[in-house]
């Protein structure tokens, strides 16, 4: 079972204080992650990291500042609801093609990987600028595991989902350029870097497809939470 995994995980770093073992965690961590660029440090243009095409052709990232923001959070609000959808049918799709166990199921509805973003409420007392910084801040985290999914999913030998998790990537790419134009927009701009090593190396390198599975139906599983939490505050600009 993959908590027994993580636990058992938690044993081996507290027990690699002794250098070889150190030594060993810091090689395969720098051998594991991607080399593409970030491309949730650019998501209104840049390189899509999974396929090296420019996204400069996308019609979403010629959206003007000067549009209105309310018109643009309206739009973002919708492409949230888009999100949501896509991430909950990858959630239902991995358990009943893979997990199939109300057990193993409820197990995993308890975990929460550390730097994933959690689901908590958006501020109702906040700006809306400094709102859609704080989502535009989350989403990048949350970035780095859907990337992560996605570029797994792709190279093993039984990519079932690898479509259903592209486009889960695209779309959330497009409400991070949303929220950008509406920062941006406010008068605002986005700022800080997010590295792929808030992703533990444990995480990039399951050791079998059943964990794969198990690791992605948690990850999927909270972003579907994320986006019910960004509902919430933004339906106020859907009119």
């Amino acid at each position: 079972m993959f908590k027994n995994k993580l636990d058992k995980q938690d044993e081996i770093f507290l027990d690699s204080s002794a250098g070889g073992l150190c030594i060993i965690a810091v090689v395969q961590l720098s051998s594991s992650l991607p080399v593409t660029q970030e491309r949730w440090e650019n998501p209104c243009g840049g390189t899509d990291s999974s396929t090296d095409e420019q996204l400069s052709d996308f019609p979403f990232f010629f959206e003007s500042v000067t549009e209105p923001v309310d018109e643009i959070l309206q739009r973002t609000f919708r492409n949230i609801q888009e999100g949501q959808s896509l991430a909950e049918n990858v959630v239902y799709r991995i358990f009943n093609e893979s997990i199939q166990n109300h057990h193993n199921k409820a197990v995993l509805d308890t975990i929460h990987f550390d730097g994933f973003p959690t689901s908590s409420a958006l501020p109702e007392s906040e700006s809306t600028r400094e709102v859609n910084l704080i989502a535009y801040n989350k989403l990048k985290k949350a970035a780095v595991f859907i990337e992560e999914t996605r570029s797994d999913e792709e190279s093993s030998d039984t990519p079932v989902f690898k479509d259903a998790m592209k486009s889960n990537e695209d779309k959330l790419y497009t409400i991070m350029c949303n929220l950008e134009k509406a920062i941006e927009g406010d008068g605002g701009n986005v700022t800080g870097t997010v590295s792929r090593d808030i992703m533990s190396d444990y995480l990039r390198n399951m050791g079998s497809t059943a964990d794969r599975r198990e690791r992605d139906y948690i990850i999927y599983k909270d972003f579907n939470l994320l986006y019910k939490s960004f509902i919430v505050y933004y339906s106020k600009f859907d009119n």
